[in-house]
């Protein structure tokens, strides 16, 4: 078979440019993306894009992940205020299963957070991007069950 640059049919090279576009903007979505985002995990069924659901922060990793999300905010917003964009950002693994690539997961967005100091907090989300784990790796120096992940994104 003779090299596209030849031949005679252009809309066979600008398929398959176009497929090797794609292929290429897949990858970089993938492997090039270097953000890692802290992970909650807890079973749950209504969890859906765009839908807002209120959680009861009470475990002290999942404590710190929202102390950590919130930190440098307003002392308004850890008092329940509506957060304005752009919010902060964590992983929610609505599944009971274990924490390894490949577990399909959200990205969500914290919309509004109400601490109550050591004891917890009632954090309301919405789900904004369905994803992919591609790595999860646990913080041992912490030893509190806090995961970290980086994503894939599928939408």
């Amino acid at each position: 078979k003779r090299p596209c640059i030849i031949s005679p049919a252009p809309s066979s090279c600008i398929r398959n440019i176009d497929s090797a576009r794609s292929m290429y903007l897949s990858l970089i979505k993938v492997y090039a993306n270097p953000i890692w985002y802290p992970v909650y995990r807890m079973r749950s069924n209504s969890l859906h894009l765009g839908t807002r659901k209120d959680i009861i922060i009470l475990e002290s990793g999942h404590k710190l992940l929202i102390s950590e999300v919130m930190k440098g905010r307003k002392k308004k917003y850890h008092q329940g205020h509506p957060l304005s964009a752009p919010r902060p950002r964590f992983i929610f693994a609505h599944t009971g299963q274990a924490l390894e690539p490949g577990l399909s997961a959200f990205v969500v967005e914290v919309c509004s957070c109400l601490m109550f100091g050591e004891r917890g907090a009632r954090v309301s989300i919405e789900p904004v991007e369905r994803v992919k784990l591609i790595s999860v790796s646990e913080r041992e120096v912490i030893s509190n069950g806090l995961h970290d992940a980086r994503i894939m994104r599928l939408s």
